[in-house]
């Protein structure tokens, strides 16, 4: 029988870091659009909101998806008194 305690759960990074730089990188898009001329400030605030709103529920849709792919990988490895991939 294998020894549960040898392989470790490893436990990856949030993404706050990733997702604090693109919304300082869209107030900074953002900025220097508005003080070029070429959007003014509404536009600017329903893009960002656009942009943020996108880009929460695209990475929500990829997170479920890799998290499924995930668990089948290590439904297939494991016996089936543990666990049965249905198709």
């Amino acid at each position: 029988m294998t020894d549960f305690f040898s392989n470790p759960i490893t436990v990856k990074a949030g993404t706050a870091p990733v997702a604090a730089a693109a919304r300082y990188l869209i107030v900074m898009l953002g900025t220097a659009a508005v003080s070029r001329g070429w959007v003014d400030l509404t536009n600017v605030e329903g893009l960002a909101t656009a942009l943020v709103t996108l880009g929460t529920a695209g990475y929500g849709l990829w997170r479920t998806h890799r998290a499924k792919k995930d668990l089948v990988t290590v439904a297939s490895a494991v016996s089936d008194a543990v666990a049965v991939v249905k198709p």
